[in-house]
């Protein structure tokens, strides 16, 4: 609800989402106290104030904050280079535009993009906007999709009921209740249905069970995962028997089946498992490097865990130290 602060915004993975559209973290962290939230640096020291109704963590240098609820952005020394103006939305920038929307007195919502400098360009009959990927973005208008340039000007009509966001010069839509791959021109190129691609990588669907495929449709692995997440540093969640381990890039496991819940690994090359109903932390070679003993847990590039344990909440260092407890109720 709106008056809870987010002192943390978790990243949740769904195969349409491609990673390379997620926020970074880097050296600042949100971070909140009470009913107020400002940034923290990896060693746990305040950087940016306080002061701020509601954070979320920096793309491009910026970040969304609220303020007096409206929603602007600021960049990492913590001065206000966008104004707030905008809606109440989860908001960031990719390839220098952030999707955001405008409500007036009477309540009718307009949604458009902001660029780095300030400058709004507003949409008409637009009810979604999407991240801009591969030079485009998906926008719904009339309950269809279609992509836009950074023009604002439809690349790729809306005609599809589903349509991801690109990656790899590809996106998976639905049109006429089937599923494939276009391409950046809206040609048609792989009459498969799957995950948004990731690393140059996707997993393909088969009566339920999924199989890994490159960029040109090209079968890497069969058809032989019961779920699957997308790749992260060279690996995937990959889950068998109701357990979940990791396969590399040629579809082969390479860390066991053996944990119920299976996160994405960080560019330091942590992940987050759950194993016995509680989150540890393993690397690369599947070796634990903290124990189970949280509630919660996400591994951010930078350094940090994000973690619940009990009362607690907060970031912590690869020792498993708390640098950062969160003060909010």
């Amino acid at each position: 609800m709106k008056n809870a602060v987010l002192c943390f915004f978790f990243f949740t993975l769904v195969l349409q989402t491609p990673k390379a559209h997620l926020p970074e973290t880097g050296d600042l962290f949100a971070a909140s106290v009470g009913e107020r939230c400002g940034y923290i640096s990896t060693d746990g020291t305040m950087a940016i104030g306080v002061r701020f109704e509601n954070c979320w963590h920096f793309a491009e240098g910026l970040a969304g904050v609220i303020i007096h609820g409206k929603l602007g952005f600021i960049d990492k020394t913590g001065a206000l280079v966008i104004a707030p103006q905008f809606d109440w939305n989860v908001a960031y920038f990719s390839e220098g535009l952030a999707p955001v929307s405008l409500t007036d007195a009477a309540g009718n919502k307009r949604r458009g993009y902001v660029d780095r400098q300030g400058k709004l360009k507003l949409l008409s009959s637009i009810t979604h906007a999407g991240n801009f990927s591969n030079g485009l973005a998906v926008v719904e208008r009339k309950a269809v999709n279609g992509y836009i340039n950074r023009k604002m000007e439809f690349e790729i009509e809306p005609v599809f009921t589903f349509a991801s966001s690109f990656a790899d010069g590809l996106a998976l839509v639905r049109r006429n209740g089937e599923y494939y791959y276009i391409n950046t021109r809206g040609q048609q190129v792989i009459n498969r249905n799957g995950s948004s691609f990731s690393e140059g990588l996707a997993f393909f669907e088969v009566e339920s069970r999924y199989g890994l495929m490159d960029t040109t449709g090209n079968v890497l692995a069969p058809p032989q995962f019961d779920d699957v997440e997308a790749f992260s540093n060279g690996l995937a969640g990959v889950r068998i028997n109701n357990k979940w381990g990791y396969a590399d890039r040629t579809g082969t496991i390479v860390i066991a089946p053996e944990f119920e819940k299976a996160g994405d690994f960080s560019s330091d090359g942590i992940a987050p498992v759950m194993k016995n109903g509680k989150y540890g932390f393993i690397d690369r070679t599947g070796q634990a490097i903290l124990g189970f003993a949280f509630d919660s847990a996400e591994w951010l590039s930078g350094g940090l865990g994000y973690v619940e344990q009990g009362a607690a909440r907060g970031y912590i260092n690869k020792s498993g130290m708390f640098v950062w407890r969160s003060s909010r109720q």
